[in-house]
């Protein structure tokens, strides 16, 4: 008996031996947080970059098939009913009513843009979205607790219906070209931020001639069920910027014909443009996803992915 006791007692971990067992195990953890916190971030940035590639795609093959876009995107504008201070992000400030909707990580990005009926060139932007087929649409409530999900309200059509004299829609600002200095091209910031996000050129993009609209890819979306699955969101690796407290929602770019003037314009002398004498259809120009840090699209999405996975 007393041979199996001391057997027994031998058998256990004395206090030493387990605090050493402890501090083993609590310095392999530290160094191993670095590479698991790095991990987390590049798995984050590379299902970015896929799901605006694929979202891209979606809207493409849409598009391709049916020779229109989506019905019921999110125009990213607050609610007409927007009465009360929501939670999360909209609880900073007021969420006015026809205001860039307040759920977005950077709603400073982009601009109201009002297409008002009787305005000439409001009236081509109108009628550009029409032919687009971009004849039903949705408001976001700048009530609702979640910011990403089923927050979209008040349908609005195209052509207005009767007693609606006005559209709004989440802009990009149009910065007037302004040249650095003499024989050098002009510097527009909406034509660089563009082609910085989607990919081409600076010259490939038009604030003269166009307007650049965002609308978010929403639970509502046509293009669910046609094309994609589901509308994807982004999770976004900072807790505090999670689908309830930001508009986790990719979001699509669309270039809107806004003048018919067929004037030529001259950027620096470097080359010209002139803008269609017709009203051409709203056209899909890609997505990006808006973050703390502005809007994200696919071209800085790769790299950003890419750069991580180098620097690992």
């Amino acid at each position: 008996m007393k041979h199996y006791n001391k057997m027994a007692r031998q058998a256990g971990m004395t206090l030493i031996e387990l605090t050493v067992v402890l501090l083993v195990l609590i310095g392999l953890a530290g160094l191993m947080i670095p590479y698991v916190g790095s991990f987390v971030e590049k798995t984050n940035d590379s299902t970015g970059s896929s799901n605006l590639a694929q979202l891209n795609g979606a809207m493409g093959r849409f598009i391709t098939e049916r020779n229109r876009l989506p019905h019921h995107l999110e125009s990213l504008i607050n609610n007409a009913d927007a009465t009360t201070l929501a939670s999360g992000d909209c609880a900073i400030g007021s969420p006015l009513a026809g205001d860039v909707y307040c759920g977005l990580a950077d709603p400073t990005v982009f601009n109201a843009i009002t297409y008002t009926a009787g305005v000439a060139a409001d009236d081509i932007a109108l009628a550009s979205l029409e032919k687009a087929n971009i004849t039903m649409y949705v408001n976001n409530n700048a009530d609702a607790e979640n910011k990403t999900f089923s927050n979209g309200t008040a349908m609005k059509y195209i052509p207005l219906p009767a007693g609606v004299t006005e559209a709004t829609f989440a802009g990009l600002p149009a910065i007037a070209v302004t040249s650095i200095v003499a024989g050098v091209a002009g510097n527009n910031m909406t034509r660089m931020g563009l082609a910085a996000m989607l990919g081409g050129a600076g010259m490939d993009y038009f604030p003269e001639c166009y307007d650049y609209i965002a609308m978010g890819i929403g639970d509502s979306s046509e293009l669910i069920g046609k094309t994609i699955t589901s509308a994807p969101v982004n999770f976004a690796t900072n807790a505090d910027q999670g689908p309830v407290q930001n508009y986790n929602h990719y979001i699509a770019i669309f270039q809107v014909d806004k003048s018919n003037t067929n004037g030529v314009i001259l950027d620096s002398g470097n080359y010209t443009h002139q803008c269609s004498s017709v009203t051409e259809a709203a056209k899909f120009i890609g997505t990006v996803l808006n973050t703390a840090d502005g809007l994200t699209g696919v071209k800085n999405a790769l790299e950003t992915a890419y750069n991580n996975k180098v620097g690992a």
